[in-house]
């Protein structure tokens, strides 16, 4: 993959994940569960990719991060939620770069 398509897939996938955590506002999702929908949808991608996308979105402030435990279980995750600058850039009043939408 050269190096305009590696940096066009990334713009892409970032806008994918913002719009997931926007649908999924009330519940959040992880990396795993975003990952599975986007595979779902013909987007073929790996949680690495996801992850990367998730942090590059936290570093904007458009998705935050809550850390949810299930110590019975034995199981923590980090759940990925849409912020309002998120949902700014989704209706299109606020810009950000790095983010394909469409």
């Amino acid at each position: 993959m050269n190096n305009t398509t590696a940096i066009a897939r990334k713009h892409m996938l970032r806008g994918q994940v913002l719009i997931l955590c926007n649908e999924l506002k009330e519940v959040g999702a992880g990396v795993t569960l975003i990952c599975m929908i986007l595979n779902k949808q013909n987007t073929v991608c790996t949680e690495k990719e996801i992850a990367d996308a998730c942090y590059y979105l936290k570093g904007k402030k458009l998705i935050d991060f809550k850390l949810f435990r299930n110590e019975q279980a034995d199981i923590q995750r980090d759940i990925a939620f849409i912020t309002s600058d998120g949902i700014d850039v989704l209706e299109g009043t606020v810009a950000a770069d790095g983010i394909a939408l469409g």
